[in-house]
């Protein structure tokens, strides 16, 4: 009990501080505690910001919302997290959001482990549906959301334009003529502020997944989605999603479903034919590797870089540069693969400017074909003449490179092809990469 009240008193001496602006609670024994130093603290919540509490109960939670109520806050930012023994119930959940929906700047807003259903959902969507609303990340992950409860909630999102992220990991009470109900009623919300999307640990299944590709056919603002551990997905599914990446209006950039069944080489061509056709900027495809042999993994290495000329070198794709999972290894086609993409990553991870695809097509031209002595120094004068002043950047000292019998040779080759530049006739052919930065 004295160190309770030694607790107390420090907590006393917090609240009279004016220059805190972040306030985080976490578990203590006593319930009554917490909710004695919740009461202490309420003064600092017209100054913090940010305010976090874990392991929290019903008793918290009310004490918080009756806090909220009473002064004129700056909130932006409030993370509640029940536990599995004890989640925050519907009532005090939804208490909680009431609370919430007349102020106007909460950005944040994290309701993990509780038990909402009705009440809350409606709640929320009543917050979001707000015209004053400008709340931009919304994670209720382990909750008790129901079938019956999930339109009134996608309802809600769908009348938001300023939601970024959605988190709704862990909706075990929805089932997959849920999530198919869920997806459709977004479906005609434009949703152009939503970029990330994580639907971890859920019982969506190949239905459900073709309902979320129409609901996002031409968005251009969902970036990431998450899908981890959706076991009732099948091939099928994963093809069906595919169709995010093959569309031009499309704004995909990183797709996890790692964790999964039934990804198998008929779902990674899909994807690779998707991102051929497209020429989108995806940038990461973190797939379930078990299932894949050496057809898909060569299919993959072919997308990432294919060495058959320069030409379809060039034209490979040059922003994919996060594949499978980083525990990998199976086999020596994916190895090579792998190596591509390690690449391709450290090449991509230079700059993240507009020219840094160009940026790596010229280095996998001088890495992949120029310096395995395959290249033709002529075609490589045709095509693009800074593919010839890079290879020498990078057989020259500023490249780091060491003078060796090969690149002595390969220099000895670029001095024999430099007349060739004051020959116009021999320039005249117009190609793709003769545009110049």
């Amino acid at each position: 009990m004295e160190n309770i009240g030694n607790y107390l008193e420090f907590l006393q001496m917090v609240a009279r501080n004016q220059s805190i602006t972040k306030l985080k609670l976490g578990g203590l024994v006593d319930p009554a505690c917490k909710s004695n130093a919740i009461e202490i603290l309420a003064p600092m919540f017209k100054k913090v910001s940010d305010i976090a509490i874990d392991d929290c109960t019903d008793m918290d939670v009310q004490q918080l919302s009756t806090a909220l109520c009473n002064v004129d806050y700056t909130l932006t930012k409030l993370w509640i997290c029940g536990t599995n023994d004890n989640a925050v119930s519907d009532d005090a959940a939804a208490h909680l959001v009431y609370a919430l929906v007349n102020h106007h700047f909460v950005e944040n807003l994290t309701l993990d482990y509780t038990l909402i259903t009705k009440r809350t959902c409606l709640a929320l969507s009543k917050m979001l549906g707000n015209s004053h609303c400008y709340l931009k990340n919304l994670c209720l992950g382990e909750n008790e959301i129901e079938d019956s409860d999930i339109p009134t909630l996608a309802s809600g999102i769908a009348k938001n334009n300023t939601l970024e992220l959605l988190s709704l990991n862990g909706s075990d009470e929805i089932s997959s003529d849920g999530w198919v109900n869920f997806f459709n009623t977004l479906q005609p919300a434009k949703l152009g502020s939503l970029s990330t999307l994580y639907l971890d640990d859920n019982s969506i299944n190949d239905l459900g997944l073709t309902a979320l590709s129409h609901t996002f056919a031409n968005n251009s603002t969902l970036q990431h989605i998450y899908l981890r551990r959706n076991m009732a997905i099948t091939t099928v599914g994963w093809q069906a999603l595919a169709t995010l990446a093959r569309n031009p209006n499309s704004g995909i950039q990183g797709i996890d479903i790692s964790d999964n069944n039934d990804f198998d080489d008929e779902a990674l061509l899909a994807w690779v034919n998707a991102l051929s056709i497209s020429k989108n900027t995806m940038r990461s495809l973190i797939i379930p590797h078990e299932g894949i042999t050496s057809r898909g993994w060569l299919a993959l290495e072919n997308l990432v870089c294919n060495k058959t000329t320069i030409d379809t070198l060039y034209d490979s794709n040059h922003t994919l540069a996060y594949i499978a999972q980083a525990n990998d290894g199976t086999g020596e086609i994916f190895s090579v693969m792998k190596r591509i993409v390690e690449f391709q990553q450290q090449s991509f991870d230079m700059s993240n400017s507009r020219r840094c695809r160009l940026e790596v097509a010229r280095q996998k031209i001088i890495h992949f074909y120029f310096m395995n002595g395959e290249a033709n120094m002529q075609e490589l004068i045709d095509m693009e003449m800074n593919v010839m002043v890079y290879a020498i950047a990078r057989i020259g000292s500023r490249g780091g490179w060491k003078y060796t019998p090969q690149t002595n040779a390969l220099l000895y080759r670029l001095i024999r092809s430099v007349p060739s530049l004051f020959d116009v006739s021999r320039n005249t052919k117009k190609r793709k990469m003769g545009v110049r930065d």
